[in-house]
């Protein structure tokens, strides 16, 4: 029988001003960090109407890709961080330790 230990790691804060929430009643909208080399989703942050700012607990020291969606009913808006889609967006460097600052702005 194969024995297991499994070990919890120190991640980092991935936050960030965010302007452009909607503040209307149906209106969900969400930032989401994935991992730029192998495009795994890493964690997302859920955000209130109107919201100024997110933040997300995250694991350091890999480099990300940001996505926002905005979802209204069965309509659904999304962006990126730098750049148009995923092929083209930003890749930022996350740091071990500590946090990171990166601001979006809903288009």
């Amino acid at each position: 029988m194969a024995t297991l230990n499994l070990a919890l790691k120190a991640g980092i804060r991935l936050r960030g001003a965010i302007s452009g929430v909607p503040s209307d009643l149906f209106a969900i909208t969400f930032v989401t960090a994935f991992n730029a080399k192998t495009d795994e989703p890493l964690g997302f942050a859920l955000l209130a109407r109107g919201a100024t700012s997110y933040d997300m607990p995250i694991l350091g020291n890999q480099p990300v890709k940001l996505s926002w969606t905005v979802m209204r009913g069965t309509n659904q808006s999304e962006g990126w961080y730098g750049g148009k889609d995923y092929e083209h967006a930003g890749t930022v460097q996350l740091p071990a330790t500590g946090e990171k600052a990166i601001n979006l702005k809903i288009k």
